[in-house]
């Protein structure tokens, strides 16, 4: 005979509960721990560069290992606090660890002059040290994250106190969001160079250990929920024998695979075993979610092909990705102060957990159809390259002669004025380079010259005449891949080798170009040639620029070779909260789902299997997606590929969820 079900829904009372203060802290801890693993995880690749001496495949290795891991091992804290010890035990060892490893980090951070022999060894054994005290951050960051939101949910009773609990939920994620505002941290300023790193990481160890504090101190007034030993072990017990004996003993008909453990483990154990079930089912699902959601990080990267322009100053791309995760920070309160509480009782997609993920799941989609869109814009300006079986020719007459050309390519129109500038981009070609012969003719008292160029396909081949000769050189067509603009010198006296360009609003940014040479320069805005203090040449992003000068003359002409950037950066804006919208409703609703739904007995463990399923396996595919080539070169198809996608995965989530039997009862387990 099965034992009673307990339960502990209350009787409905006019008399809210009183909000738990003990969850405040436990939020504020979270938020400490937060600051210090992610400014370490900001700065890791910077510091394996500059001190650890790490080249750039093992720098990326270690950082996509480090940030997985960190997903993985929630699992295993989950398993550990309610399997083996208990969720306050967990969350004191974990705090333990990393401070320990910080502690460890700081001391050996010291700089080391490496050149001598025992130098070079001890530099060796530090870095062989460093790499398994950031794995041991790792697995205490990992183990504390599922434990720590389950203790401050523990902290409010359910279903009675559903609006605070989702508010907590969601001022948990707000922490985790901040990362977004400033994960790379490019450089660490400091006085003293061999104290700098030391200052680092003793004050992420100060945040360590003060949170650790906090929690300490707070945790006497904590709730501690009841947790039935042996609980989960039994759980996972009764789902291996249902597995073994379908295998075993197929022939025997139940209402469901589960019930072959009930003669066995109990009605109780395999009703839980159900309901884990059913979450796992659902969890399986958010692997892709989370693969997409990463991949639109890739989205402010593309700002090097939008126009910066505003107001008459430039905008900084560096910032775009923080403005990506301020709005979806805005959108966090906005939802769950105001839309939530005054549209939840009058739109039922609103009222559950898993209603709201499937509206975020189609909204994701609706972002990467709005950055399609974007995108096609974008790739609609971008310049014509040589394709194949045509090439480009580009002749700039830095003289005063005039000059005409005939050829002997059939393609290339005869008796042309170059007017200082000509371009053809519809030249046909093939692989085998042809010989084309060239002749400059002019009226004026000027020698005639005589050129000639293989021409082959894919190309773009460029020929600048001067006072005395011709060169030829293989032009650069498309923009930089940074977006920063791009200039070529052609000077009519070949007495000058070097030109130099100074920016007039910021007069220590100076470029030095040599002559017929390609350069990148490193800021937009207004230049002045030294040669000619009066001139002036504006630059802006994705142009790249031929600047003929004619000494005799003392004349400048800037041609454009490559247009500047058409689309302005702010259109990016509206799939930024459009994602934004999907990821408040998909990704906190999801952890509201795990901890709600979950027996209370392993809840922990619940928590880390979403982490798990979706965070690690969906940060995994989407790294082996970009860092492998299966993304094509048009951002417009993948958007639209991934689009596809994702209302395919929406669909299949929407039936799952719809088919998926709530728990409608709270238990003591």
């Amino acid at each position: 005979m099965d034992p009673p079900r307990h339960s502990v829904r209350r009787s409905n009372t006019s008399v809210p509960l009183p909000f738990p203060r003990a969850v405040i802290w436990v939020v504020i801890c979270i938020l400490l721990e937060n600051v210090a693993f992610f400014c370490l995880a900001g700065t890791l690749s910077n510091y394996f560069k500059k001190d650890l001496m790490g080249t750039s495949g093992e720098i990326k290795t270690v950082f996509y290992i480090f940030i997985l891991l960190t997903y993985a091992f929630a699992l295993l804290g989950g398993w550990m606090a309610d399997a083996c010890f208990n969720r306050k035990f967990t969350i004191i060892f974990a705090f333990c660890l990393s401070a320990l490893s910080f502690m460890s980090i700081t001391i050996c951070s010291k700089n080391y002059e490496v050149g001598k022999t025992h130098n070079v060894q001890i530099f060796a054994m530090r870095k062989t040290l460093q790499y398994c005290l950031f794995l041991a951050i790792s697995f205490a960051s990992g183990i504390l994250r599922p434990n720590i939101i389950t203790f401050a949910a523990d902290q409010l009773s359910l279903p009675e106190q559903e609006v605070p609990f989702g508010r907590i939920i969601a001022a948990i994620y707000f922490f985790f969001k901040l990362k977004d505002l400033g994960y790379e941290v490019n450089s660490i300023t400091c006085v003293l160079k061999n104290q700098c790193n030391i200052g680092f990481f003793a004050t992420l160890t100060v945040f360590i250990c003060l949170s650790f504090i906090i929690f300490m101190w707070n945790l006497g007034e904590c709730r501690k929920r009841r947790v039935e030993s042996g609980f989960v072990w039994s759980l996972g017990s009764s789902i291996f024998y249902a597995v073994h004996s379908r295998i075993t003993k197929p022939n025997r008909v139940y209402n469901h695979w589960l019930d072959r453990s009930r003669h066995s483990y109990g009605g109780r154990i395999v009703r839980y075993a159900k309901r884990t079930i059913r979450m796992l089912v659902i969890f399986l699902i958010l692997s892709p979610f989370y693969m997409f959601f990463h991949l639109s990080e890739r989205w402010p990267q593309s700002s090097y092909r939008m126009s910066f322009k505003w107001r008459g100053s430039n905008i900084n791309t560096s910032i775009m990705p923080a403005v990506k995760a301020g709005i979806t920070l805005l959108l966090i309160p906005v939802f769950h102060c105001f839309i939530y509480p005054v549209f939840s009782r009058k739109v039922r997609l609103l009222r559950r957990p898993l209603r709201r993920m499937i509206c975020g799941g189609f909204i994701a989609a609706l972002a990467f159809i709005i950055s399609a869109c974007l995108y096609l814009i974008v790739e609609y300006y971008e310049p014509r390259l040589p394709a194949v079986g045509e090439a480009h020719l580009r002749i700039y007459d830095s003289t005063d002669c005039e000059y005409r050309f005939w050829s002997s390519n059939p393609n290339i129109p005869s008796n042309t004025d170059i007017h200082e500038y000509y371009v053809n981009q519809r030249i046909k070609a093939s692989l085998i380079p042809k010989e084309t012969n060239f002749t400059f003719k002019s009226n004026r008292s000027c020698k005639e010259k005589n050129f000639t160029v293989d021409i082959q396909q894919k190309r773009a081949f460029g020929l600048f005449l001067t006072d005395n000769d011709i060169n030829v050189f293989i032009d650069f067509v498309s923009k930089s891949k940074d977006g920063k603009p791009l200039l070529r010198t052609i000077i009519s006296n070949e007495n000058y080798d070097i030109v130099e360009y100074r920016h007039t609003v910021k007069p220590n940014v100076t470029q030095f170009n040599i002559v017929g040479d390609i350069v990148k320069f490193s800021e937009v805005g207004i230049y002045k040639v030294t040669l000619f203090p009066w001139s002036r040449i504006h630059l802006e992003m994705g142009a790249t620029y031929t600047i003929l000068i004619n000494v005799k003359q003392r004349k400048i002409r800037p041609i454009i070779v490559t247009d500047p950037n058409k689309v302005h950066i702010l259109w990016q804006i509206p799939q930024y909260v459009v994602i934004g919208i999907a990821d408040v409703m998909f990704w906190i609703s999801g952890f509201e789902f795990a901890y709600s739904e979950a027996p209370n007995s392993s809840k922990a463990m619940m928590l880390g299997m979403f982490i798990f399923f979706s965070y690690f396996i969906g940060t995994g595919l989407s790294i082996f997606i970009q860092e492998t080539s299966l993304l094509f070169q048009k951002e417009s198809i993948n958007c639209f590929v991934f689009a596809s996608l994702l209302l395919v995965t929406a669909v299949i989530f929407a039936f799952l969820a719809h088919n998926y039997k709530h728990n409608d009862d709270d238990d003591e387990y």
